[in-house]
C-alpha cells in the first residue's frame, strides 16, 4: 500500500451524497455512486454503505466537501440533519486522515489548476491571469465561494 493511500473523496450535498475511490497516486478515481442523504440516518452510514456495496477497505484518507460551513470538529449541515465530528468520524472509519471542507470551498481550492479548456466564456470581458476567481452555483442551497492570488502563488 502506497503511503496516504487508498482515498476517499465525497461531495456531500442537502440532498445527495457523492463518493469515489483513490487507490494510488495519478490513479483515475473509481467506484462512483451516489445515495440520497434521507435514506441515511448520518455520513459514517453512507460511508460505510458506499464501501461495502464496494468491495472496499477503510481508507487511509478522507476528503469531503459539504454542504454547510466548517467552523471546527462538530459539523452540523445546513439543509439536512447530519450532524457529525470530523474526530469521531475519522476513528470511527479508521482513517489515518479526515479533511471536511465547505463544499465551495472545495471548488474554489481547484479553480487555480483549470486550463483554458476547463472553462467557457459567459459575457463580454477577458480572463485575467493571476485575478481573483469566484463560484456560484445552485444545489440544495445556493453555494459560493473564491479564490485569492498570493505571493506563494495560487
Amino acid at each position: 500500500m502506497v503511503q496516504g493511500f487508498p482515498r476517499l473523496l465525497g461531495d456531500i450535498g442537502g440532498t445527495n451524497a457523492r463518493w469515489a475511490w483513490q487507490a494510488a497516486p495519478g490513479m483515475p478515481l473509481q467506484h462512483y455512486a451516489s445515495y440520497a442523504c434521507a435514506q441515511f440516518d448520518s455520513v459514517q452510514s453512507v460511508v460505510e454503505r458506499f464501501l461495502r456495496d464496494h468491495h472496499l477497505p477503510a481508507p487511509v484518507r478522507m476528503a469531503f466537501g459539504i454542504a454547510t460551513a466548517i467552523t471546527g470538529d462538530q459539523v452540523s449541515m445546513t439543509n439536512h440533519h447530519w450532524t457529525f465530528s470530523i474526530s469521531a468520524l475519522q476513528a470511527a472509519l479508521g482513517a489515518e486522515r479526515c479533511l471536511v471542507l465547505n463544499d465551495f470551498t472545495a471548488i474554489a481550492a481547484a479553480l487555480p489548476a483549470l486550463t483554458a479548456t476547463d472553462s467557457r466564456r459567459v459575457g463580454g470581458g477577458e480572463a485575467v491571469a493571476g485575478a481573483p476567481m469566484a463560484v456560484l452555483g445552485p444545489g440544495t442551497g445556493l453555494g459560493v465561494s473564491g479564490a485569492l492570488p498570493s505571493s506563494g502563488g495560487g
